[in-house]
């Protein structure tokens, strides 16, 4: 299923609503679970270059790794500045740059943070990887993450060493990709460092261990059959146990995305319940799934979730724990700028 995706009129010039309909859901249903009120924002349309690496190991093997893709982000500064100001970048899941972003985005800059918000789908010409993850993979978002880390480190505006990165959904495993120490010096040597917010993500197992050591916070709903909240627990247990700053925070009754406008709860008849797989990166960069024990190379991929991914029993829904969730998260930004 695609759902609703943001589309920018033009640098600076704010956002308008764009319904991109799905093979089995009516635009009504679409507009509940995407649309929430959103200031108009002079945002400032910029780019850096990246690259698509199809597994986070091919890019460790590159000795110089080849930036040939044009990324584009929106920038967008505090009302009230003060420099060098905290950074806030925000990377989009499987349905690309929602509406409802925003409203992470604002609470951010209401803190005093300069925020950029990632579009790693439109340079790439993919809408959606929901029903197929492999169109735009996590690599390639970790990748982008980790180049918009190096365009604001050098901002003279931005102080580089209080940036915050939040990810929803697979943007959250993104995020937690760049957390990896490998991956974050490949790209940036030994700069950036960053706090991590991660929301519903599918969490895998870093087996190295070998992450920030600043923090890092999984949000998620408890009834998550999605991408669910029981290997996350174990990953934040075992993290703290190597004596990282992780945490959890779980909201009773709630699903995969939560923080989206629907009545009760959705059937996501295109997408694939991850309840029954496990996904660990090894310490070479490339994933695999434990129980089938396939890579999730191109050739091994389909192999690696044929027993264990399930189609059409994923649900969305339990905004009655938003209001907690943006209570939790201006928590958390409030302590990262400390």
């Amino acid at each position: 299923m695609d759902e609703l995706a943001d589309k920018r009129k033009g640098p600076g010039m704010g956002y308008v609503f764009t319904t991109l309909v799905g093979r089995s859901c009516c635009a009504a249903l679409l507009i509940a679970m995407n649309w929430t009120a959103a200031p108009e924002v002079a945002a400032e349309e910029i780019s850096f270059m990246s690259a698509s690496p199809y597994q986070l190991g091919d890019l460790l093997k590159q000795p110089d790794p080849s930036y040939d893709v044009e990324i584009k982000a929106d920038l967008v500064f505090p009302e009230n500045m003060s420099e060098p100001m905290p950074a806030f970048i925000y990377m989009h899941g499987s349905s690309g740059r929602l509406l409802r972003h925003q409203r992470y985005l604002e609470l951010a800059r209401e803190r005093g943070f300069v925020t950029l918000q990632i579009d790693s789908f439109g340079p790439r010409g993919v809408t959606s990887t929901i029903g197929n993850q492999t169109n735009v993979t996590a690599a390639m978002m970790t990748t982008d993450i980790l180049r918009s880390i190096d365009y604001l480190s050098q901002h003279p505006n931005v102080d580089p060493d209080r940036i915050v990165i939040m990810g929803s959904s697979k943007g959250a495993v993104a995020a937690l990709y760049s957390a990896w120490t490998p991956a974050r010096k490949k790209v940036l040597g030994d700069r950036g460092e960053a706090d991590y917010i991660l929301l519903y993500p599918l969490c895998v197992t870093i087996e190295d261990g070998d992450v920030t050591n600043k923090s890092v916070h999984v949000f998620i709903g408890k009834e998550d059959n999605w991408t669910p909240a029981a290997p996350c627990i174990a990953e934040v247990r075992r993290m703290k146990s190597l004596g990282k700053d992780w945490a959890i925070t779980l909201y009773e009754g709630a699903y995969h995305g939560f923080d989206a406008s629907i009545s009760g709860t959705t059937n996501l008849p295109h997408a694939y319940s991850m309840a029954d797989c496990n996904v660990a990166l090894r310490a070479d960069g490339y994933e695999y799934e434990t129980g089938s024990g396939y890579l999730l190379t191109r050739p091994e991929r389909r192999l690696a979730f044929k027993s264990c991914a399930k189609k059409g029993s994923v649900k969305m829904g339990g905004t009655h724990a938003l209001d907690a969730f943006m209570r939790d998260v201006g928590e958390f930004l409030d302590k990262a700028v400390e």
